[in-house]
């Protein structure tokens, strides 16, 4: 068995080029983790996944750092930089619920009513709409809303693990109604329409 030197590392590297993390982002479009925001808005509006999570980035870095954008490096390696990277690792947990509304503004959408049919048939939802909804305090998801059924049921498409699901609404037996998804009671929701793509 050989043994790896520096020097035998210091070759490797210029041989096979090693990508930064942030250059592996770019390419790759996201992380898989905390990103279902990132998916949709891109999905909706034709931004890359990058662009919409760099956003958030710039946005942590001004707010929580009170960074001078001006002072990173355009399209180059800010890994040096701490608070940048804070902001990276911050970013890469998913858009915080208090900053989701902010976010999706940035791309035009804004909170929005459901969609309704007075007659109880299926309603095709016209418009782009993003559906967030949380199952408890950390944990939630981002999905696109499609059309809410005869039974009140929503159909959406998941841009993140791309397939279409639905979310069902339940009746106990005093007549309160709830939704559940992936086997999951569903305790909060939101919906935003895209007014205007930015």
């Amino acid at each position: 068995m050989k043994r790896l030197t520096k020097l035998n590392i210091d070759a490797l590297k210029r041989e096979v080029p090693v990508l930064s993390t942030i250059e592996e982002r770019i390419i790759t479009g996201g992380n898989g983790q905390g990103d279902c925001l990132y998916y949709t808005i891109a999905f909706l509006t034709g931004n890359s996944i990058e662009s919409v999570r760099q956003k958030y980035i710039m946005y942590l870095y001004q707010t929580e750092y009170s960074g001078d954008v001006g002072s990173l490096s355009c399209g180059g390696n800010n890994e040096n930089n701490e608070d940048y990277m804070a902001c990276v690792a911050m970013a890469d947990k998913g858009v915080r619920s208090k900053d989701q509304e902010w976010l999706m503004a940035q791309y035009g959408f804004s909170m929005s009513d459901l969609p309704s049919d007075d007659c109880g048939s299926s309603a095709q939802v016209s418009g782009d709409y993003i559906f967030n909804y949380r199952y408890s305090i950390d944990e939630g998801h981002s999905v696109i809303l499609k059309l809410v059924n005869s039974n009140g049921d929503y159909i959406f498409y998941d841009p993140q693990l791309g397939k279409h699901d639905v979310m069902m609404k339940n009746i106990d037996k005093d007549g309160n109604v709830y939704y559940t998804i992936y086997g999951k009671v569903v305790l909060e929701y939101d919906l935003y329409k895209l007014v205007k793509n930015k």
